[in-house]
């Protein structure tokens, strides 16, 4: 797979699909910000990810908004190691919406003693932005596409 954009400094997100199974989807991301990377990936069932664009297709949105994955503690209940994590909630009573990125990359053989590299962006949005990042999600999650990038974001 080979993705390319215009401009590392650029605010925009690539998702992509990985494995793929009938109950669940590798997710990846790449989140750019300000000349800055940060990457991720995650196993997610289908139907988290669909509540997930459920919650997001709603308006107005109440509260926070989120999806988010990672290694889990020993219980399973709990992300020990989060390496995915895409949340979105109301700013502001214009319609501004806070889209927050974080993603991880753990080290292949040191990731239990907290090694990788990771980070967070956050970009603005309004709902028009959002309904086609929920669109361009929903042809991803449905097999209709293996990656997206979106670059509709607000500078503000």
């Amino acid at each position: 797979m080979s993705i390319s954009s215009s401009s590392e400094t650029e605010a925009h997100i690539f998702l992509y699909a990985g494995e793929r199974t009938d109950h669940s989807i590798k997710l990846g991301i790449r989140a750019f910000a300000e000349g800055f990377c940060a990457r991720g990936a995650a196993f997610f069932s289908v139907t988290e990810i669909e509540n997930f664009l459920s919650a997001l297709g709603s308006f107005p949105l109440v509260g926070e908004q989120f999806i988010s994955g990672g290694y889990f503690d020993d219980t399973g209940n709990n992300i020990d190691s989060e390496h995915f994590h895409i949340s979105v909630s109301p700013l502001n009573a214009t319609g501004l919406l806070a889209m927050k990125v974080r993603a991880y990359t753990p080290h292949p053989e040191y990731w239990k003693k907290g090694f990788g590299a990771g980070g967070r962006c956050s970009y603005f949005l309004q709902y028009e932005d959002l309904r086609k990042f929920v669109d361009k999600f929903e042809h991803l999650a449905g097999g209709k596409s293996t990656y997206f990038e979106f670059n509709n974001f607000r500078n503000i």
